[in-house]
């Protein structure tokens, strides 16, 4: 089975190969809704983490910590080739926050991590849904940066394909 994930800013969509075509993978809510994309969103309070969904229903509510979402994602969104550093403005958020300048190779180097998470995570949940030996699912075949993220400088192994 191949398997297209589009891990978005602000959505994370799935789509399989069947007959020619390509139709989205359907999540399904606590309420037993189907929704064709999943959020791409982490909210945090004190030790604990939620995400997706559960992340989305927390994100208004004043103990959890999803604030500065917004901000982080125009910042990536503003990334170039050429960029030397990326500026998130916190006082957007507080009174007493200011501009924060990030170089660039300190971005990828804290990034760095979470992409090989991301990877790692994404291989784990394929062979879950598909089972290892059952579908004969050997490697994740291919990883294709879109958007902000194609400008990342990811490991050489994680963007080689083999499709």
């Amino acid at each position: 089975m191949r398997l297209g994930i589009d891990f978005g800013t602000t959505r994370t969509r799935v789509s399989v190969v069947l007959n020619g075509n390509y139709p989205c993978v359907a999540f399904q809510t606590e309420d037993g809704d189907f929704l064709d994309w999943y959020p791409s969103l982490i909210a945090v309070r004190g030790d604990e983490a939620v995400f997706g969904l559960r992340a989305q229903a927390v994100q208004y509510d004043s103990d959890w910590q999803v604030c500065l979402l917004h901000l982080c994602r125009q910042a990536k969104e503003s990334i170039t080739p050429n960029a030397r550093k990326i500026t998130v403005d916190l006082g957007q958020i507080s009174l007493m926050g200011r501009e924060v300048l990030i170089p660039v190779p300190e971005f990828y180097e804290k990034c760095q991590p979470l992409i090989d998470r991301t990877i790692e995570a994404s291989v784990n949940c394929a062979r879950a849904a598909m089972g290892q030996e059952e579908h004969g699912f050997q490697s994740l075949a291919c990883v294709y940066l879109a958007g902000g993220s194609g400008v990342l400088k990811s490991s050489p192994g994680h963007t080689a394909c083999a499709c």
